[in-house]
């Protein structure tokens, strides 16, 4: 009883600890891990209220990128209007709105407050792996087995919030011993990698293997590096010699061809409109049309951008990011203590990128948001200096 007392007070604490923004970033934190309804109008409000206040539209609409963000409204709003495809017009109002909230979360990021996000993030991460297991309890004994979805509409995207969170862990795990809520993080990455299991997400694996290898060498710790790719070779070899450990696995020859049969109706669909696309969830439009297997996404990240938003626009998504995250736009003077953020940072895009090969989910409100969030640890103080007079700056532009 002394233990919970002690762990609510500590939450209170925390919470009067934050600005107001800063609590309203928590939030939207907080709703990534509720069903999606609940994370775009909290998400929506937290920008709205951004945006209705002079000095941080200001800020946000000033930052480093926003020149491509406006020139990428062109594939996002423009042409799903001009092809009228409502749910294009619906997706790129989402994307936009995700893009500018990651804008006003870095106006206000500083370490202390991402390393109290991550944290929020693997407790919240409990009630959703619970549900997903609930699922399982649900659903067991059907003749094909169920993939479970937990808060998050679909078990790709499970899997992908699962990967970023086994990263925070990974990432947490890294600090030692001295970091007081060591065992949190140890508890957080059997439950998730168990939800996991339930979501039966194979690229979500192959993201987790990679990106845990690469910020474990990023981070020099060779010691575990050995014995993970160790863990690793054991697991592919327990799958292939163990019947039903996966039961999607007898099945993969024809996912492989499902996949297949996707990335030609998406490269077909994108030679129709190459320049400026369709808009978001075109590939939905164009398998009805060409009468083939639907989907919202065509399977891959970079097929995928170029269906929907052309070559113009995927010109100007990667301008966007690339302007956000390169150097010129991190704090100046840099901040040697945020060196293992910036390898979280590097491992995530790794995640992203191996995920990406085969499927799209980081193409959704709430993987899309938690993986900005990841970002965001590389911005702290973002073109206003320390993090101590970051507010100030703001209430005085």
């Amino acid at each position: 009883m002394q233990r919970i007392k002690r762990f609510f007070k500590s939450r209170k604490s925390e919470l009067l600890s934050l600005s107001g923004d800063e609590k309203i970033c928590g939030l939207v934190l907080i709703s990534i891990f509720t069903p999606y309804i609940i994370t775009g109008l909290v998400t929506l409000g937290a920008v709205a209220y951004a945006l209705a206040r002079p000095a941080i539209r200001h800020t946000v609409l000033h930052a480093h990128g926003m020149r491509w963000f406006f020139l990428l409204l062109i594939p996002l709003l423009l042409a799903p209007l001009f092809h009228w495809f409502p749910i294009g017009i619906g997706g790129g109002m989402l994307m936009a709105l995700i893009l500018l909230f990651s804008v006003y979360l870095s106006c206000f990021m500083t370490r202390r407050l991402f390393e109290l996000l991550l944290d929020w993030a693997v407790m919240l991460s409990f009630p959703c792996a619970v549900y997903s297991y609930i699922e399982q309890m649900i659903h067991w004994g059907e003749e094909t087995r169920h993939r479970s979805v937990s808060v998050f509409l679909n078990a790709n995207y499970l899997g992908c919030m699962v990967e970023f969170l086994i990263l925070v862990c990974v990432y947490k795990l890294l600090q030692g011993r001295k970091n007081p809520r060591f065992w949190l993080y140890f508890t957080a990455v059997p439950v998730n990698l168990t939800a996991l299991y339930f979501a039966d997400s194979f690229s979500a694996w192959a993201a987790i293997f990679v990106s845990v290898f690469v910020l474990l060498l990023l981070n020099k710790k060779y010691h575990i590096t050995v014995p993970w790719m160790a863990a690793v070779a054991a697991g592919l070899v327990a799958v292939f010699t163990v019947p039903g450990l996966l039961p999607r696995l007898a099945a993969f020859p024809q996912t492989l061809s499902r996949r297949m049969e996707i990335w030609v109706t998406g490269l077909e669909g994108f030679l129709q409109y190459p320049v400026f696309g369709q808009g978001i969830f075109t590939y939905y439009r164009v398998s009805e049309e060409l009468g083939r297997y639907q989907q919202l996404h065509s399977h891959n990240i970079l097929l995928d951008s170029l269906l929907c938003l052309g070559v113009f626009g995927t010109v100007c998504l990667f301008g966007f990011f690339i302007s956000r995250y390169r150097k010129k736009a991190l704090p100046v003077p840099p901040n040697p203590d945020n060196a293992p953020v910036n390898r979280l940072f590097w491992a995530a895009a790794i995640a992203i990128t191996v995920h990406g090969l085969t499927d799209f989910p980081i193409l959704w409100i709430q993987t899309g948001l938690f993986a900005l969030f990841l970002f965001s640890g590389r911005q702290a103080g973002e073109a206003l200096g320390s993090d101590s007079n970051k507010q100030s700056h703001l209430l005085q532009a």
